[in-house]
């Protein structure tokens, strides 16, 4: 059971992490428009408190003829001011007990908006290029 202290975190945590939130919504849309409606970025479930002043949301991107990446999103810090992005490839997900091979991590603050698309969005593109996704193309606007 969650004390009032933990909910009042986990609030601010979320509220932090909304313009973020948001990003990966945008870029989930011209994930889906570039490479095809079966390249999904999606949210694994809401953010949770994970330890004292911490809480953690997990997405990840999924395309059918390539592994997963899963990205992480810690929010941290006595403001909620810091946010650890960890991103993960999985082959599929039996290789993630066994193996869980190779985690990069980076922190932000959380009003860096601006690096962490950039940062995602380069996961994002090594992930479908190392893997040879090939979507139906750009998409014209």
């Amino acid at each position: 059971m969650q004390t009032n202290v933990e909910q009042g975190r986990l609030a601010v945590a979320r509220v932090r992490f909304a313009a973020v939130a948001s990003m990966l919504d945008r870029l989930a849309e011209d994930i889906k428009k570039e490479h095809g409606p079966s390249a999904v970025l999606e949210q694994k479930g809401p953010m949770e408190p994970i330890a004292q002043n911490v809480c953690s949301v997990r997405y990840s991107l999924r395309h059918p003829n390539d592994g997963q990446l899963a990205l992480t999103f810690v929010v941290t810090g006595d403001s909620a001011d810091l946010l650890l992005l960890q991103a993960q490839e999985q082959s599929g997900p039996e290789d993630i007990r066994v193996n869980p091979g190779p985690v990069d991590q980076h922190v932000y603050r959380v009003e860096e908006i601006d690096g962490i698309k950039q940062a995602v969005q380069e996961k994002i593109r090594a992930h479908l290029r190392t893997r040879g996704a090939q979507g139906p193309g750009r998409a014209s606007h």
